[in-house]
């Protein structure tokens, strides 16, 4: 339920989501300019990624001559917390890419004078990856994190000014999401539970 109280991420549970985040989105890019909701595709892009995590892991390692002793250790930690980057960037492409219909309509309902199709690439899906916590996680991250994280990707991926936009859609979308809470009469706008889900055709 939206007022139930969320724990709030650690410092390390934040770093790793974060990561997560930017994997995911990249992720979820590659799904829509190659038109497809295949997983393979995304396999293939976190199995490059990983490769691409290590060499940039050992290259920083080798820098760091004070690190000799605890080579094993580092290794060991840092493929662990790569790990778990990776299964949530996985868990969060692979729910917004079943979701996406579902999230899309959520999201259209928000955008008010905009059409979804005017928005760029990487805009719908910073939208999509938000409304998907939103909706399908909103009992393990409080909304604000959401938000805030999808405000970084934004500032990260495309530009300033659309901060303001994404922001606004956003808390839209939360408000409305709470309004069954305020007044139990009224029927849901949005219906959230995972058996109503429409894959994508």
């Amino acid at each position: 339920p939206w007022n139930s109280i969320v724990r709030e991420p650690t410092r390390r549970e934040s770093r790793m989501r974060h990561k997560a985040r930017e994997i995911a989105l990249q992720g979820l890019y590659q799904l829509e300019i190659h038109k497809t909701t295949e997983l393979d595709l995304i396999d293939a892009f976190l199995a490059r990624t990983r490769q691409d995590e290590w060499e940039h892991f050992r290259s920083r390692l080798k820098e760091d001559k004070s690190a000799t002793d605890q080579m094993d250790t580092k290794h060991q930690e840092f493929g662990k917390k790569l790990q778990e980057t990776l299964e949530f960037a996985r868990n969060l492409i692979q729910g917004a890419s079943l979701h996406r219909k579902k999230l899309d309509r959520v999201i259209k309902h928000n955008l008010e004078s905009w059409k979804l199709g005017r928005l760029s690439v990487l805009t719908r899906n910073v939208l999509r990856l938000a409304v998907y916590e939103m909706l399908f996680q909103a009992n393990e991250v409080p909304h604000r994190v959401v938000i805030n994280e999808a405000l970084e990707l934004t500032d990260s991926f495309i530009d300033e000014k659309t901060k303001s936009f994404v922001n606004s859609v956003l808390q839209k979308v939360y408000d409305r999401q709470r309004q069954p809470q305020v007044d139990s009469t009224q029927t849901p706008p949005i219906e959230t539970t995972l058996e109503s889900a429409e894959p994508n055709s």
